[in-house]
């Protein structure tokens, strides 16, 4: 078995690329087989996922490493059909927390991912005149959408995520949308 491991080293204010040099770390000292497709920039687990199921054979086992973001995209490009594993490196990891998987050993979780037996779940497709795509843990489009956009974007998560302090990202662009918003037809 091999495993095809799409990583984003960005995720969680660079997170993932301490997760990723620990799992490389690990898995090279234990001699086990693997590829590693690392993105480079927003976006590019579109480009990473096609090159991996070009790729793949029935054998090999996908991986994704990354944050919500991360997963939401390279799932969007993988059939249906196709079982993957994860471990989380994002600030949020609201999938992983949904699904009691640790955040905080990616080690520990890649030994049970060797040894784990696919488990179903569901997500949530949704289509609209511009948009279409598949949801994991939720769909927003209300000012939950502007907070988690804003978050994003903005230089509170560095700083915050730096401090350990990931929940305080969404409180304080929280009460900054509260009073920013502005309302919209829908």
């Amino acid at each position: 078995m091999r495993f095809l491991i799409l990583a984003n080293p960005n995720a969680g204010s660079k997170h993932g690329k301490t997760v990723v040099e620990k799992l490389v770390t690990y898995m090279t000292r234990e001699h086990i087989n693997f590829k590693l497709f690392l993105t480079e920039r927003a976006g590019d687990e579109v480009r990473l996922m096609k090159q991996i199921l070009a790729g793949a054979t029935s054998d090999d086992r996908v991986v994704i490493s990354g944050g919500d973001g991360t997963l939401s995209l390279a799932l969007n490009h993988l059939p249906a059909d196709r079982p993957f594993s994860y471990i989380p490196a994002g600030s949020g990891n609201d999938f992983a927390r949904a699904m009691d998987i640790s955040r905080d050993a990616p080690i520990a979780v890649f030994k049970n991912l060797q040894r784990a037996t696919p488990k179903e779940f569901y997500i949530m497709h949704y289509q609209s005149a511009s948009l279409s795509g598949f949801a994991l843990n939720n769909i927003g489009i209300g000012i939950d959408g502007a907070i988690l956009e804003a978050s994003e974007r903005g230089h509170a998560k560095k700083l915050v995520n730096k401090l350990h302090l990931q929940s305080l990202t969404y409180l304080l662009t929280g009460f900054n949308q509260i009073f920013t918003q502005k309302g919209f037809p829908a």
